[in-house]
């Protein structure tokens, strides 16, 4: 059984609030921040929301929904960090541009047909992929990235707060 249309909706509105306040009133020296050189700082993080929202899962779940033939265009996130060159781009540009492509999303969102969630296209690799794959896992991403600037913001503070952080509990 899938998860309603509007349980989406509710939780991309809730997760918005989370990342305006993740992401809020950081200066150069913290949110370029990152633990070493293979983990993001949260301007990467944020570049990476950017991206993601507008050329990865609105775009396909527009292709899903509205039934395009073919292929959605291609994607490499992984790529882009440095093709985009994510830690030279203007933090706040960026929370700005974020803000305004969640907000095209939850737009989008509302113009949906619960019933052309079943609509689907065949990747190569992963088979059928229909509308509650993608929302499914766009909510995931929007966790997954929850998780990783908290636990960022977390690090930060254990390394240049001046105290041990043994009192506030195990992060596990």
């Amino acid at each position: 059984m899938n998860l309603p249309l509007e349980y989406f909706i509710a939780r991309f509105e809730e997760n918005f609030t989370v990342f305006k306040g993740i992401f809020n009133d950081l200066n150069p020296g913290l949110y370029n921040w990152k633990q070493s050189d293979d983990k993001w700082s949260l301007l990467e993080i944020i570049c990476h929301l950017v991206d993601e929202e507008r050329e990865d899962f609105r775009r396909r779940l527009q292709f899903v929904v509205n039934n395009e033939a073919g292929q959605p265009p291609g994607i490499n996130p992984v790529q882009w960090v440095i093709e985009r060159s994510y830690s030279t781009q203007d933090y706040e540009s960026k929370i700005k541009e974020f803000i305004n492509e969640r907000q095209a999303s939850l737009e989008f969102l509302e113009t949906i047909d619960p019933a052309t969630l079943d609509n689907f296209y065949e990747h190569p690799s992963l088979g059928k992929l229909n509308g509650h794959h993608f929302l499914n896992n766009w909510l995931a991403h929007d966790y997954l990235h929850i998780k990783q600037a908290t636990r960022l913001k977390y690090d930060l503070l254990s390394a240049r707060g001046g105290v041990h952080l043994a009192y506030a509990g195990s992060w596990k």
